[in-house]
């Protein structure tokens, strides 16, 4: 991981505690907030702990360093979780934030569909070693016959 991911990581990890910790002094009665300002808060905290550190840190656990995302989409991804936090803080699910929100959908699709062969061949290594112990079922099912057809599926008889 690059010195800057994890400066981002930790920083949307540090700023999500330190709103966490106000919004609860807030509940407790120590700080006075409007009602609809506590909510944008509220929606900034939340989506703050996933778009900027649960989110990065599971892409990085799933991928490993070198696949989590090309290079050029961290600082897209950064920008993209700015846009959103700001419109949360401003309006609540307003444009800004919808727009910022939608960005980082577009991140998270990128990086599925990067990953989709890895599952692919996941899968095909599994079934793989199955028939090599002399199962072709597992807990996932069947593993796909070389016609197509699933081995150890029924058949329809007329």
């Amino acid at each position: 991981m690059s010195s800057r991911s994890a400066a981002g990581i930790l920083l949307a990890l540090g700023a999500t505690v330190l709103l966490g910790l106000f919004l609860r002094w807030q509940l407790a009665g120590a700080v006075d907030l409007l009602a609809e300002q506590f909510a944008h808060l509220r929606h900034v905290h939340t989506h703050l702990g996933f778009f900027g550190a649960l989110l990065p840190l599971a892409w990085i656990a799933a991928a490993g360093d070198d696949n989590a995302l090309p290079r050029f989409t961290a600082p897209i991804y950064a920008l993209f979780v700015v846009l959103a936090h700001v419109g949360f803080a401003l309006s609540g699910y307003g444009v800004l934030a919808i727009a910022g929100s939608t960005g980082v959908l577009g991140i998270w699709l990128l990086a599925a569909w990067r990953r989709r062969r890895l599952v692919k061949d996941g899968d095909r290594r599994q079934c793989a070693l199955r028939r090599s112990r002399g199962r072709s079922r597992g807990a996932l099912g069947p593993c796909p016959g070389r016609s197509g057809q699933h081995h150890g599926a029924k058949r329809e008889h007329d």
